[in-house]
């Protein structure tokens, strides 16, 4: 590897590293970065597709569906630079559980109700069990199916189109609950 590429991956590793007597908290802060610069590169990606459209003149969407697309970027963009300060400065699991939070606030707004209770949005509250159990702790990943499943429920019962919440849906997130602690367990385990 040459000069560059060695800085370069110097560069990455001092930004994505949090300094930390413990190597679990150490490993656990750097999975956190490294899922906030994936997000923040989703985001950016999403609010880049959004303004392309718009420029294209695409007619994507109404007005309130073209403003909702940016401001849900922008707000992402801002709560992972939020959580990125507080994962390297601040107490060891407040930054995870934030992220967990911001992430149950956003998911809702992504897409439209129906599709949040019943459609090709409820996948996307999978990601919040998965991410609790290599964040925060591995029993955090049943909390987070706990949420997942209020908030598809919460919003189905809203809706005037659906009389039962998706149960198919909220069984799952607990069978991925389950996955997610077994394997977060495992490999806390395995790292003592």
């Amino acid at each position: 590897m040459n000069a560059t590429a060695k800085s370069i991956a110097n560069a990455i590793n001092r930004v994505l590293d949090v300094p930390s007597p413990d190597p679990d908290d150490a490993r656990r802060r750097k999975t956190l970065n490294i899922l906030l610069t994936c997000l923040a590169a989703a985001a950016t990606l999403s609010l880049a597709m959004a303004v392309v459209l718009d420029i294209a003149g695409a007619g994507w969407g109404t007005l309130l569906d073209r403003l909702t697309a940016y401001a849900s970027s922008a707000v992402m963009l801002t709560v992972c630079a939020l959580i990125y300060a507080i994962n390297r400065w601040g107490p060891r699991r407040l930054a995870g559980t934030l992220l967990l939070l911001s992430l149950f606030i956003i998911i809702p707004f992504a897409d439209e109700p129906l599709q949040i209770a019943e459609g090709r949005s409820v996948l996307m509250f999978a990601l919040p069990i998965v991410i609790a159990s290599a964040i925060v702790h591995p029993s955090a990943s049943f909390a987070a199916a706990c949420l997942s499943s209020l908030t598809i429920g919460v919003i189905a019962w809203q809706l005037e189109e659906l009389l039962l919440p998706n149960s198919f849906s909220m069984t799952s997130f607990f069978l991925l609950a389950a996955v997610s602690w077994l394997a977060a367990s495992g490999l806390e385990r395995a790292l003592q």
